[in-house]
């Protein structure tokens, strides 16, 4: 039976095991989704399963089959904009909602999951709790699945971006609209 729980540090093995699934079927397919070999790494997760309110795991029984986590609006930009954008988000009319925004990251469903609308369930929570924010994240220009699934959820595609670490869309939704 499948369910969405609150994310904490007991689901670190099962998280970093999605990971490398998904990284294994990516490889297979030709595909360098992520921005490195080691990103994110064990202690990048083990953080994300830290902020419980902030992660989701998706379960089948014991075994995870999903995630994904957000991030505070410092922490997105820091890490992803190298600091605050504000020529990027004026470019784009978003400047003025600085203070109200909020970063999804690391969405992850288990290749032999997917097309069953578990990725959306779980951007769906998200999107419910995050009402009253303008919703901000990246996707790696290549994942072309990630990309479909966040355009039938009403998402944005600000703009295609390089960045240090590769060439990744610019995705939002203003919940503030």
């Amino acid at each position: 039976m499948i369910k969405i729980v609150k994310g904490d540090v007991t689901f670190i093995d099962g998280v970093m095991h999605l990971l490398a699934v998904i990284r294994a079927e990516f490889k297979k397919e030709g595909l360098n989704i992520y921005q490195s070999e080691t990103y994110p790494d064990r202690d990048i997760i083990l953080n994300d399963l830290s902020k419980k309110d902030d992660t989701l795991v998706m379960l089948d029984d014991d075994e995870v089959i999903g995630f994904i986590t957000s991030e505070s609006e410092h922490d997105f930009f820091e890490e992803c904009f190298d600091g605050m954008p504000f020529e990027y988000l004026k470019k784009h009319h978003l400047d003025s909602y600085i203070g109200r925004f909020v970063g999804y990251a690391r969405l992850m469903v288990n290749p032999n999951y997917r097309n069953q609308g578990l990725a959306t369930r779980l951007m769906k929570i998200f999107d419910e709790k995050y009402k009253g924010y303008v919703i901000i994240f990246l996707v790696d220009k290549e994942n072309k699945n990630a990309q479909r699934l966040y355009a039938k959820l009403n998402y944005e595609c600000l703009s295609l971006e390089k960045f240090p670490y590769g060439d990744y869309y610019v995705y939002s939704k203003n919940e503030l609209k």
